[in-house]
């Protein structure tokens, strides 16, 4: 399935939130890791992709929700976000992605991600 671009939110539980969510927008799980879950909507059917990731953390003050936008060439594309306004907050490596963590010109965060491994 392809989409435009990826909603992510950090959680706690992921059997609690998968199951919500599951029901909640009539998707399904499209990809399970340890500690994430992709859920998306029916074969066949486009739409945003939902991944629940968990953290230790607890929410504090505000929504744990962020746009995830995947690019062909982060470079190209952390290039473009600064250009536009966005201040870069944090480069991540983990499991064969990669992502840059941003903050828009209100201060909003975001993530450009690039996969360069295949998940298993």
């Amino acid at each position: 399935m392809t989409s435009a671009f990826t909603v992510t939110l950090d959680c706690n539980s992921l059997e609690t939130l998968t199951a919500f969510w599951e029901a909640a927008l009539h998707y399904r799980v499209i990809r399970q890791y340890p500690q994430c879950v992709c859920l998306g909507p029916a074969e066949g059917v486009t739409g945003v992709l939902l991944v629940l990731q968990k953290v230790t953390e607890r929410k504090q003050g505000k929504n744990r929700m962020h746009i995830d936008i995947p690019s062909r060439d982060l470079d190209a594309g952390r290039a473009t976000c600064l250009r536009l306004g966005a201040r870069e907050l944090q480069r991540y490596t983990k499991a064969g992605y990669h992502w840059v963590v941003f903050a828009d010109p209100e201060g909003n965060k975001f993530c450009l991600h690039a996969e360069t491994v295949s998940p298993a």
